[in-house]
């Protein structure tokens, strides 16, 4: 799933992409940018499945 993210978000710097059970994950950005264009922006679905 990261290898898709960074493909389709082609971020400034880098992200950790952490599994916090049940199927959800939580993304740390390396930078402020980079995280403010993905929440204004997206895109929110990843092989049929919706981001929030």
């Amino acid at each position: 799933m990261k290898a898709k993210l960074e493909h389709v978000w082609k971020l400034t710097r880098g992200f950790d992409l952490m599994d916090v059970g049940n199927s959800y994950y939580m993304v740390k950005f390396d930078e402020v940018e980079d995280k403010n264009k993905v929440i204004n922006g997206g895109p929110w679905i990843i092989y049929d499945h919706m981001l929030a």
